[in-house]
């Protein structure tokens, strides 16, 4: 599996297996489910900006299937008008593309 990062002129401007490496620097393969894949653009250097990712895989038969990649961040706004959205950061996400909204941890 790779993940492939685009920036905003669809540049490929990062790639990178999301696999886990053995101990003879091999790739495993990952069992059916949900996995967690984090990227930071600072760790990687990459200018502040919109980027846009993908992710490829295959399976053991080497034939691709589709990875459906999921955003976690706070609310930081809601669009009533028109089609209902939700703000993430600087992101609107269509209201029938939110799989779940939970409340976070309360500080004080």
């Amino acid at each position: 599996g790779t993940v492939r990062v685009f920036d905003a002129n669809g540049d490929e401007v990062f790639s990178e297996s999301f696999l886990p490496q053995n101990d003879l620097g091999g790739f495993e393969a990952l069992p059916p489910g949900d996995h967690v894949y984090t990227f930071d653009p600072v760790e990687k250097n990459l200018q502040p900006g919109v980027y846009a990712i993908e992710f490829e895989a295959e399976d053991r038969n080497q034939e691709t299937f589709t990875v459906l990649p999921m955003v976690e961040g706070t609310v930081t706004g809601a669009i009533l008008a028109g089609e209902p959205s939700i703000r993430i950061g600087n992101q609107i996400y269509a209201v029938a593309d939110i799989l779940e909204v939970r409340r976070g941890s309360l500080t004080q």
